[in-house]
């Protein structure tokens, strides 16, 4: 069938395939749906072969052909499960931190050993910033260029202790070359270069992106639950090239 018109729509629990302008076909169940911006959400099997994952596929109709039902969803949805707004907002202002703390670093000319040394430090010490290049932790200890042991330095105690502990070549991937996978850009200013940004909302990460602007796909963190989770709630609009 073709994609739907007026008064057309993809049912909930329906299981749906398409083919995208590059020729790859697309198939799984209907999570969400929004006939404005033409976007299907599929839950699709995974493609990492892990069965306690599910490939979360953003598809815009523009770019796709053969949409085809293979079996529509009779009886009527379960009920929304409610989300925890408050937790999401605070989950997304703590990534926006972050990566405000990393887009500083690089304005700042960082080297990729110092990026490495603070974001191993912030996984366990919040209390941890930057002042110029030098990252300062729980307004105790500092830790100057070129980030080796012998730049840690302030008062004798569990703070610069447990800094000390944390900084290895093995722990925080030094001499590796890429920051956390990858290496920021100052071209954005809060996300990285080849370095994939993580998705906002914890359940996904990111998966491929196949540059047609056909589809996005993410992975489920915990497949069984996408449906409940996101039926209603999810209207998709992901920023695709070309035109609509």
């Amino acid at each position: 069938m073709a994609a739907p018109g007026p008064g057309e729509y993809f049912s909930v629990g329906s299981h749906v395939s398409c083919i995208t302008c590059l020729g790859q076909r697309l198939q799984g169940e209907v999570v969400a749906f929004d006939y404005p911006s033409k976007m299907l959400t599929l839950k699709c099997a995974p493609s990492s072969g892990k069965p306690n994952l599910s490939d979360v596929v953003l598809v815009n109709l523009a770019y796709v052909s053969d949409v085809d039902v293979i079996t529509d969803r009779a009886e009527t949805p379960p009920h929304l499960a409610s989300l925890n707004f408050n937790k999401l907002v605070n989950r997304a202002r703590a990534e926006k931190e972050e990566k405000l703390l990393q887009a500083y670093a690089v304005s700042a000319g960082v080297s990729v050993e110092g990026q490495q040394l603070f974001q191993a430090i912030h996984k366990t010490i919040k209390d941890c910033k930057w002042q110029e290049k030098n990252i300062i932790v729980m307004d105790d200890v500092v830790i100057s260029p070129p980030y080796q042991v012998d730049n840690c330095k302030g008062k004798e105690g569990s703070a610069l202790s447990h800094v000390r502990k944390i900084w290895s070549p093995s722990s925080c991937g030094l001499g590796s070359s890429a920051v956390d996978s990858g290496q920021l850009s100052d071209s954005s200013g809060l996300s990285g270069g080849p370095r994939e940004p993580r998705c906002s909302w914890p359940p996904f990460s990111p998966q491929s992106d196949p540059g047609d602007g056909s589809h996005l796909t993410v992975t489920a963190a915990s497949g069984s639950h996408i449906p409940e989770q996101l039926r209603g709630h999810l209207q998709p609009k992901p920023q695709v090239r070309g035109k609509m």
